[in-house]
């Protein structure tokens, strides 16, 4: 049967359909990004987002270059509210599918960010919007996947000094390492000693007693399952 009267069987109609989205979005992104027109990138963000939504495939190394520019224009200074919202929104999209990519991170912007939108005494006084916060940690926990493994020390290093039952801030600090920790991969490459922050992040547990504290702790620790199948009990 011809497909809405147009000759084409489905199929090639949602191919044509794809392709005619693509050539909507990526040529209008790749302009507006390069010349910093957040207006148009809002524009293109939302084409992208149709995409996405209509389950249309993207290729690979396009993907790769999506996902690195709107995490540059999430963790550039002053970003739109609302370029900061849909960037973050389309990075939980691309990064929806577990896959291995040709993609790392570098986990510090997106804290200096978050560090300075929540916790910084000179933050703002407008309240931020839940829909920011929401779009801001759903991108993160993607993201993380692709944080080196090997900063994992680092993070720790980072957080370390908050952590401490004395110390109003250790629940920050707890919740970052939650958010921020590398578990791709982990377990397989320290498959002789174990997951090495695993233990010290364990006994952490036994410190607060709170609803907030414990799911944390117990997100982080299913990311960690999610990511190593086969290597973590």
């Amino acid at each position: 049967m011809p497909f809405h009267g147009f000759g084409l069987q489905p199929e090639e109609a949602l191919l044509e359909d794809a392709k005619s989205s693509r050539d909507l979005w990526l040529p209008g992104l790749t302009q507006t990004i390069a010349e910093a027109d957040h207006t148009g990138i809002k524009h293109y963000a939302r084409l992208l987002l149709r995409h996405l939504e209509l389950k249309y495939p993207i290729d690979q190394k396009e993907k790769v270059w999506l996902v690195r520019h709107m995490y540059a224009l999430i963790t550039e200074p002053h970003t739109d509210e609302t370029v900061l919202v849909l960037c973050a929104t389309v990075v939980s999209e691309l990064l929806r599918k577990r896959e291995s990519l040709p993609l790392v991170l570098d986990w510090r912007p997106l804290h200096q960010l978050l560090d300075d939108l929540y916790f910084r005494k000179q933050r703002s006084a407008v309240q931020i919007r839940p829909v920011v916060t929401a779009a801001l940690v759903g991108a993160t926990r993607r993201m993380a996947a692709y944080f080196p493994a090997a900063e994992a020390e680092s993070i720790l290093r980072e957080f370390r000094p908050e952590l401490s039952p004395l110390d109003t801030r250790h629940f920050k600090g707890q919740g970052f390492i939650a958010l921020l920790m590398p578990t791709r991969g982990v377990a397989a490459a320290e498959k002789a000693s174990g997951v090495a922050w695993l233990e010290e992040f364990l006994a952490l547990w036994a410190w607060v007693e709170h609803p907030g504290w414990d799911v944390n702790h117990l997100a982080l620790l299913a990311r960690l399952a999610r990511d190593n199948v086969g290597h973590v009990d």
